[in-house]
């Protein structure tokens, strides 16, 4: 998750092993959902995996209906919804200043800098925002997804369940725009969407050029 020196070494020396074994037990079924900020071309598929060729589908959402359900839902509540991925050349190394430091965030009046135990005595709020920190880090080659996530981890995280590869969440219907269907789409797959009654009248199809 981190090369970082001073993250590690702060976890080393505040937690016992066994607890930051524990921690990060809990922070690996931490759910991300990943949005691209707009419709992609379809000469641009290829930066998103198993994309290329026109083989895909892209779900419009209505960001504000999205942002409604996660922050007001009972069952998965929560504080911001989305979060802007920051790309970087080397993303799981942050810069730090000494042994303990590092860097937490640039204002216009400079950069301010943190320590694991500081984020540990602060409102707990401050770790989830340091949690968010760590998963909204890309490496610089996936910068033309334009990426946003919503990051639901601790009590937001629904019943998991083991034989699932996520977490099944009900979002209303109403936060579908619409269904972009690329050239290159499987059949089968197409011939599902309008089965389903709340996207069928909602389905669009990207041109190949």
């Amino acid at each position: 998750m981190t090369d970082t020196e001073a993250i590690k070494k702060g976890f080393d020396s505040f937690f016992e092993q066994k607890r930051v074994k524990k921690w990060l037990d809990a922070l690996s079924y931490t759910g991300i959902c990943c949005f691209t900020k707009e419709l992609p071309a379809v000469k641009n598929l290829s930066v998103f995996p198993k994309c290329s060729g026109g083989n895909a589908i892209c779900v419009e959402y209505n960001k504000a209906e999205i942002e409604k359900c996660f922050v007001s839902s009972t069952g998965h509540p929560m504080g911001k919804c989305f979060h802007k991925v920051v790309y970087a050349k080397y993303p799981t190394k942050i810069q730090q200043d000494g042994e303990w430091s590092f860097l937490w965030k640039k204002t216009k009046d400079g950069e301010i800098y943190e320590t694991i135990p500081g984020l540990l005595y602060s409102h707990p709020r401050k770790f989830d925002e340091f949690v968010i920190m760590l998963m909204t880090r890309l490496n610089m080659k996936f910068k033309k997804q334009k990426e946003e996530r919503i990051i639901l981890g601790g009590i937001n995280i629904p019943p998991h369940n083991t034989k699932a590869r996520g977490y099944k969440i009900s979002i209303p219907p109403s936060s579908i725009n619409r269904v972009w269907v690329y050239p290159m789409a499987d059949e089968q797959l197409i011939d599902k969407l309008k089965g389903i009654s709340d996207i069928k009248g909602k389905l669009c199809y990207v041109l190949s050029c």
